[in-house]
């Protein structure tokens, strides 16, 4: 929730600046939100949308932004790319900022729309190639899944230091859990340790058919970089 209370933060911050000393000319503070509400994955996308709207009524009962009211309107992106973009597209006339989306393959995918417009964006970009690609047009509420991913694994394989071969599943759709074996595979390079990626596709819960896959290659354990959203 608090990364919702930082972006009106933002906005208040934005709107202080640009208008400072005249009388506020709008009735509410229009922000879209672009989350995932359909799928497979839109548990992640309603609990987001939960908080965002938790933390407009907290701002709205304070007072709002400079006496003005804070109005979210919450778009579904269905963990489709061609429907995040189409949503920004909409959305971007009229607009401070925008939450979202609220998932990996959105953000990048908009991530060209926000530095055209020049428009802020809170939303889940989750390594630093992601984030480059909106610059200085991002935030992210989420941290570096690569980093966090690699240091995991490392500290796996330190604790099993039997395994020599390791299937890790990722999304090719989603740049982070592609960049999290791309690092994990310098990082053991010399240790004699083999890397099977195995791909998920986007979306994907079932585990069933990949672990089927990677059971084929003979593999000493499972490591997993991929995130639904």
């Amino acid at each position: 929730m608090m990364c919702f209370i930082m972006i009106c933060s933002l906005v208040a911050s934005a709107v202080t600046t640009a208008h400072a000393g005249d009388a506020v000319a709008v009735k509410e503070w229009k922000i879209p939100m672009l989350t995932v509400l359909t799928g497979p994955v839109a548990y992640a996308g309603v609990q987001a949308k939960w908080a965002a709207e938790y933390a407009v009524s907290e701002i709205n009962a304070a007072g709002g932004i400079r006496g003005v009211p804070v109005k979210l309107t919450v778009y579904d992106t269905a963990l489709d790319n061609a429907k995040a973009v189409q949503t920004m597209a909409r959305v971007i006339p009229g607009s401070l900022v925008v939450l979202g989306p609220m998932e990996g393959r959105g953000s990048t995918a908009v991530a060209q729309q926000l530095v055209d417009n020049k428009i802020l964006s809170l939303n889940s970009n989750t390594n630093a190639a992601m984030l480059a690609s909106s610059k200085p047009y991002s935030v992210s509420y989420m941290q570096d899944h690569s980093r966090g991913n690699v240091l995991a694994a490392m500290r796996w394989f330190q604790l099993g230091p039997w395994s020599k071969s390791v299937a890790m599943f990722y999304d090719p759709a989603d740049p982070a859990t592609k960049d999290a074996i791309d690092k994990f595979v310098t990082r053991i390079a010399g240790s004699g340790v083999k890397v099977v990626p195995i791909e998920i596709s986007a979306g994907q819960l079932d585990f069933g058919p990949p672990v089927l896959k990677a059971m084929g290659q003979k593999v000493d354990g499972y490591f997993s970089s991929y995130n639904p959203v």
